[in-house]
């Protein structure tokens, strides 16, 4: 989501809304799904998760509203399972979570973060990472390319892989531990 998008969000708008819902609802329901595995629920709870961060807009950060957004999911999908009485305890294996989400949707979730992640970027910073991780250009052809020193590529591109890392850190920590 654009930051000019959650900046709607956060006023209140319903294109916010509407975008935030449009960008995070599958993302959060496939989350939610490899913990609980019931489909219906895992779309209450991604439900529930954006209802949560619509009353709490105005609290939350531009730069950690996706880390809220699945970190509320995953505390959702486990105190449903809880209250609902499934077989495992999440008390005593939470790793056990991890292993349900298979490959491909780890995949499509991390993908998902790490594309809203990348969109959080100011413009210039998020044009040189894309120029280098997807077009493979190197600094000095980015720099050429953009009209920048080499220097100011550098820098953009340690703006830009620092933002990104605390942006999927949680991630890692949701997926991983």
């Amino acid at each position: 989501m654009e930051k000019k998008d959650f900046i709607r969000f956060r006023r209140g708008e319903n294109s916010g809304l509407k975008k935030l819902f449009d960008e995070y609802f599958e993302p959060l329901t496939r989350y939610a799904y490899h913990i609980i595995h019931d489909k219906q629920a895992a779309k209450d709870v991604a439900q529930e998760c954006v209802i949560k961060l619509w009353k709490k807009r105005e609290l939350i950060e531009y730069d950690h509203f996706v880390s809220y957004l699945f970190v509320a999911a995953k505390h959702t999908a486990y105190n449903y399972v809880r209250d609902n009485q499934k077989w495992i305890d999440i008390t005593e294996a939470p790793e056990s979570f991890c292993f349900n989400v298979s490959p491909d949707d780890q995949e499509d979730i991390i993908r998902s973060v790490l594309e809203a992640a990348i969109n959080t970027l100011p413009s210039r910073c998020r044009e040189i990472f894309l120029l280098s991780k997807t077009s493979g250009l190197s600094y000095h052809e980015i720099a050429e390319h953009t009209g920048l020193s080499v220097k100011t590529v550098e820098r953009q591109m340690g703006i830009a892989l620092k933002k990104l890392r605390q942006h999927m850190l949680p991630l890692k920590e949701m997926i991983f531990t």
